[in-house]
């Protein structure tokens, strides 16, 4: 039996956490092992440091995110985090934690835990956690499977991205099958149903997107008061991105979005040959070579003239 899989049937108190400015593979890898722990008669929490975005909402076990949390016990496991930073405000309780288990699938990984189960090559930390489960023979249970599904679906882009390769299209296939939903249940919450405050923040978008090196690179702006007119928070910026990267011609989408005053959160996105991670690791950030991201502590402005002068394609 795997070791990491040992230490949670050790364990009798266990936190999961996961990032901050969280998304659907956060979610989705956090309730799955979860599920996992409850299942097996653990004491079991997750903490994840941000607002829930409006379309993993539709998601059967999703009220188990920020419930009943507790911040001291035998575990803590970390999922989906190149490093302790990435988990936010959370990571100074680290330390009322006996040990501490890394999960992820970032190349780069910082190897912060006691144990690290980490696969940089994988589309998604679901798919690193399917493996976890399969491994040990640990039978997928159908809101498992739900959660590992949604998670890996919006990681890849609904299947779009190079990392999904011939073998998380395999693990799809059972993943779905498990879940007891059709293809459609999850496509249309997931990358179909807009509410109308996005979009709002979506046409706000159309019409103030900018473009450089002969239309290759996309920058999109989005204050805190446009979050504020458009009635949207800080998650949902990450809808807008597909306006860009939809342009045959641009290469390299960068979005940046005023979260608090003089902190930006920037999110890349890249076609081709062309690695993103490099321009988000200038600023301390990090992730994949098509979807990478950053914070900068400085204005709007500022933020996005420090960004142009690093992405050079």
């Amino acid at each position: 039996m795997n070791k990491v899989i040992e230490e949670i049937l050790s364990a009798s108190k266990i936190t999961i956490f996961s990032h901050i400015k969280t998304d659907g593979d956060a979610v989705g890898s956090s309730l799955a092992l979860f599920e996992f722990c409850k299942n097996h008669g653990k004491e079991v929490c997750v903490a994840i440091d941000s607002e829930m975005p409006n379309h993993l909402l539709f998601m059967s076990n999703i009220g188990n995110i920020n419930n009943n949390v507790f911040f001291k016990g035998d575990l803590a496991i970390v999922v989906d985090c190149i490093d302790a930073d990435r988990v936010g405000r959370n990571k100074f309780k680290f330390k009322n934690y006996k040990k501490i288990i890394n999960i992820d699938h970032h190349a780069g990984n910082a190897m912060f835990g006691a144990l690290n189960y980490v696969k940089e090559a994988y589309s998604s930390a679901c798919e690193v956690v399917y493996d976890l489960f399969d491994e040990n023979g640990i039978e997928l249970s159908p809101v498992m499977a739900e959660d590992l599904f949604t998670g890996l679906l919006t990681d890849t882009g609904n299947l779009f991205y190079n990392s999904a390769t011939p073998a998380t299209f395999a693990k799809a296939g059972k993943l779905l099958e498990i879940s007891q939903k059709n293809l459609e249940y999850f496509t249309r919450n997931l990358f179909s149903d807009v509410s109308m405050n996005i979009f709002e923040l979506k046409k706000m978008v159309y019409n103030t997107i900018e473009f450089y090196d002969n239309k290759r690179i996309a920058l999109i702006k989005i204050s805190n008061a446009d979050l504020a007119k458009c009635g949207v928070n800080m998650i949902d910026t990450k809808s807008v991105l597909e306006i860009a990267t939809s342009i045959k011609e641009v290469m390299v989408v960068i979005e940046i979005t005023e979260g608090e005053p003089e902190t930006c959160y920037v999110s890349l996105r890249s076609k081709g040959d062309i690695d993103c991670s490099v321009f988000a690791e200038k600023f301390g950030g990090g992730g994949h070579m098509h979807a990478s991201g950053c914070r900068i502590y400085d204005t709007l402005e500022n933020a996005s003239k420090k960004v142009l002068e690093v992405v050079k394609i």
